[in-house]
């Protein structure tokens, strides 16, 4: 009969089930890992305490202290509530574009997001380490396992919509939710809180800058995780499909594959977990395109003893490197700031490494070169998307940064696979799983 129909969401039963019974038992390769992402990222949050975007979230924060059993806000002696304070702990993660990040099949971005509801709950519920390592690799897991079934490029979704699964996975089982506690957790996270792509519009602000909650976005979204796992525990329901219903997670994806085999493929609960070791640590603190350029730059730099003898830098891109750094962005050539120059061809801190001094002015063709006019640099530089290198990429060209200095004779090429994966994971293809690649690594391995 109609009235003892009942819903089912495969999706949201298939993970709370995962996120319930698979073990909490972590190798030892695995549980450096996750040691090394919380110690990554504590680092990665100390460096940004004084960053405007954090200066901020704590002076929200202060506005609602809270007694000895809140969370610390960090860098300070106060307290807050636990979403408060993961709210303005995550900002720190993000403000210099410093975290790690994490490319599936699908999508890419910034793992350790999770970390700060993750921390705040641990600190909350006085877990032991061991938990609380366990909960962070579980995290990293379901950021893996989204990252391979869903894309939110056709949808012009932001990654944090996925990002934000791992964090409430991980935040239940300390928690110590149930399966029914889980899924309700689930959909109080992907219903209620759709976050657009926007953020990354490249467009700027009247201060002719990237817009700050660039630094918040994903903060918010494991705010308001750890906000659906304290309602699901406490009883609050969410909607009843909120995955596969008729406006539901995967409807509003726009995909035309299908996330379900992938999902029941990674969430196995008999196998360990162990993704967490795949996520990328940077070197610098830098978007992820300019990792390869910084590194050809030093290597460049290290091999030219007269700089004077350098006519011309060629920088070339691929596809996805290029979109992100000229394409979507307004004015992409004369950066402000460092959240403008970080996504920038223009950043100069790869050519700082050549040159002592500033670059002089000069002028941009795609496809063509950058010729210095009237500035004191001796030599121009210039940022390349060619043909040629998708045509020859299966000799691997495609899959390096290169940094090119003409009047010396010298060639330098980094390898930057990553780099290539995200992009073909921004734009919703899917990519095979790889390797980490030695240029972004910090964390052990």
């Amino acid at each position: 009969m109609a009235e003892n129909l009942q819903y089912r969401d495969e999706v949201g039963e298939l993970i709370a089930d995962y996120v319930v019974n698979v073990s909490d038992k972590l190798e030892a390769r695995a549980e450096r890992a996750a040691k090394a992402a919380l110690i990554d990222s504590i680092a990665v949050a100390i460096v940004a305490l004084r960053h405007p975007a954090a200066q901020n979230a704590r002076k929200h924060a202060y506005r609602f202290p809270a007694n000895s059993k809140g969370c610390v806000i960090w860098g300070t002696q106060k307290r807050a509530a636990p979403e408060l304070a993961a709210l303005t702990n995550g900002v720190l993660l993000r403000c210099h574009d410093y975290n790690d990040f994490f490319v599936g099949r699908r999508n890419s971005g910034h793992s350790s997001d999770i970390l700060s509801g993750v921390i705040a709950v641990a600190e909350w519920t006085n877990a032991p380490g061991k938990k609380l390592l366990s909960a962070v690799a579980l995290g990293y897991e379901m950021v893996g396992a989204a990252f391979d079934a869903f894309s939110t490029a056709p949808g012009g979704w932001d990654y944090t919509n996925l990002m934000a699964l791992g964090a409430t996975a991980a935040i239940a089982r300390l928690l110590n939710l149930n399966a029914d506690q889980a899924r309700e957790a689930l959909g109080m996270t992907v219903i209620p809180h759709f976050a657009s792509d926007e953020i990354e519009s490249g467009e700027l602000n009247r201060r002719g800058d990237l817009s700050m909650w660039k630094r918040f976005n994903a903060a918010d979204a494991v705010s308001n995780s750890l906000q659906a796992c304290l309602l699901a525990q406490v009883g609050v329901e969410a909607a009843v499909r909120p995955f596969v219903g008729k406006y539901g997670f995967v409807q509003k994806m726009n995909m035309k594959d299908d996330p379900v085999p992938v999902l029941r493929e990674r969430l196995n609960p008999r196998i360990p977990l162990s993704r967490v070791g795949e996520a990328f640590m940077k070197r610098w603190p830098v978007g992820s395109v300019a990792q390869s350029a910084i590194q050809a730059a030093l290597d460049a730099r290290s091999r030219v003893k007269d700089l004077s003898r350098i006519k011309q830098i060629r920088v070339f891109a691929e596809e996805g490197a290029y979109d992100h750094l000229v394409k979507i962005r307004q004015d992409p050539w004369h950066p402000i700031s460092r959240g403008t120059a970080d996504h920038s061809p223009r950043d100069r801190r790869p050519f700082a490494a050549l040159y002592r001094r500033g670059r002089g002015p000069g002028r941009h063709h795609r496809g063509g070169e950058l010729h210095s006019e009237g500035g004191s640099q001796p030599a121009a530089a210039g940022v390349h998307q060619e043909g040629h290198l998708r045509a020859r990429a299966g000799a691997g060209l495609a899959r390096h940064g290169q940094a090119q200095a003409r009047g010396d004779g010298l060639f330098v090429a980094h390898r930057d696979r990553a780099r290539r994966r995200r992009g073909r994971a921004r734009r919703g293809a899917a990519v095979p799983r790889a390797p980490q690649e030695s240029l972004y690594r910090r964390g052990p391995q």
